[in-house]
């Protein structure tokens, strides 16, 4: 994906970009945050340091939002290429 930096969407992630309220919370918003934490766990390498912020706040999110709705839009998040989770990312809801 021309100009495009793997390390700044992850760091527009830690800075809550593209998340209702910095957290994924809001009506309508579970869906949305499981594709991108089911997007981010596929798409990020094992070895990224931001591998354990992700999962520290995939696990609120799953907690915290519709559990089934979260759950689809993980495996929905799965399968995305990294230019749709990109896109989904900065799209505002």
């Amino acid at each position: 994906m021309a100009g495009y930096a793997p390390g700044g969407a992850a760091a527009r992630h830690r800075q809550g970009a593209g998340w209702p309220g910095g957290d994924g919370s809001g009506p309508g918003q579970a869906e949305r945050a499981g594709r991108l934490f089911g997007a981010a766990a596929r798409l990020l390498p094992a070895t990224s340091s931001s591998r354990e912020e992700v999962n520290r706040r995939s696990d609120a999110a799953r907690a915290h939002l519709d559990a089934a709705t979260f759950e689809a839009g993980w495996t929905a998040g799965q399968a995305m290429t990294e230019e749709q989770a990109v896109t989904l990312a900065l799209l505002d809801s």
